[in-house]
């Protein structure tokens, strides 16, 4: 019997490998999906259990990972870290969107803004936004 590399193994039939999953990979998704399902349903009752126990105060997004909890906890925060690399907001009413600290602006290194020109009074993107949600540029021509 021929010994052969994981790598190998996991490569599909047709480039020689025995197309096996990176079992790896398919756990990051699944652990990345199962905190996509805390953000995304937050009134759930899985949602609102850890919430009530691991961040009480605040919102899954913010809080400071602490070393203690559970497995299942740790898998959704090492999930809710591969989320964080892609996910960014889409505007809407920027009601909700922090200014300076979320991502929200879609470009190649971060989705977040630069640090502002002095002192921005705005703290929300709605902020930047008119009554009709059009853009205000003069606003975005002062601290952008």
């Amino acid at each position: 019997m021929a010994w052969m590399s994981w790598d190998k193994m996991k490569l599909p039939k047709s480039m020689g490998g025995m197309g096996f999953r990176d079992m790896r990979a398919f756990n990051q998704a699944l652990l990345a999906k199962q905190a996509w399902r805390l953000l995304d349903t937050p009134t759930s009752l899985c949602a609102r259990l850890l919430k009530a126990k691991y961040f009480p105060s605040g919102h899954l997004l913010d809080i400071v990972f602490p070393n203690s909890g559970s497995a299942v906890w740790k898998g959704v925060l090492h999930g809710l870290e591969l989320l964080k690399k892609g996910i960014i907001w889409c505007v809407g009413d920027g009601a909700q969107i922090r200014t300076w600290r979320d991502p929200w602006i879609p470009r190649a290194s971060s989705f977040r803004p630069v640090t502002p020109k002095g002192t921005c009074r705005f703290n929300r993107v709605s902020d930047f936004l008119d009554a009709d949600g059009a853009w205000r540029a003069d606003r975005l021509r002062e601290f952008f």
